[in-house]
């Protein structure tokens, strides 16, 4: 039984749970898990964690993409009141869901969680035309940071800040 509460206890709790739900053979619906660990604004694919492909399991890739003329409902460094404002007033909101073929590691994913994650989102990016970016959570944070501070307006097109000075 995965938690809510246990799953943000730690990084390495939450592979352990994932772990225990892939191993167990149990008739479980399936386990969604959004291997980038935070929201971004769609324009790229930032690097996988690793918690869902420790295991050596196969994953089923699923790709998100919310079209928009006005409103990009992709949560991204937004205050929510904002957020809920104008997902509101846009008057259709569309998801496009792509489920692509089941994915089976090779025998050197298995061993290699890193490799697996990674060669899982590089096929992403190439069935999305998503392309790949290497930042990461704290170059996120930094960016959300810059425009709390008020250095950027939260609807400028600016990608994330790497260097803060």
């Amino acid at each position: 039984h995965l938690r809510s509460d246990s799953l943000y206890e730690n990084r390495e709790s939450t592979t352990f749970l994932i772990q225990s739900r892939q191993k167990k053979k149990a008739n479980w619906p399936p386990l969604v898990v959004f291997p980038e660990g935070t929201t971004t604004n769609g324009k790229y694919l930032i690097p996988f964690r690793t918690g869902a492909f420790v295991g050596g399991f196969p994953v089923q890739p699923v790709i998100l993409n919310y079209k928009h003329k006005h409103f990009n409902l992709s949560w991204e460094t937004i205050p929510l009141h904002y957020h809920i404002f104008y997902m509101l007033i846009q008057p259709i909101n569309y998801l496009e869901v792509k489920y692509l073929p089941l994915y089976k590691p090779t025998l050197k994913e298995e061993s290699d969680p890193r490799l697996y994650a990674n060669n899982v989102r590089l096929l992403m990016s190439k069935e999305s035309n998503i392309p790949c970016n290497e930042s990461t959570i704290v170059e996120k944070l930094k960016y959300h940071r810059s425009i709390m501070k008020g250095l950027y307006l939260w609807d400028q097109e600016v990608d994330y800040i790497v260097d803060e000075s």
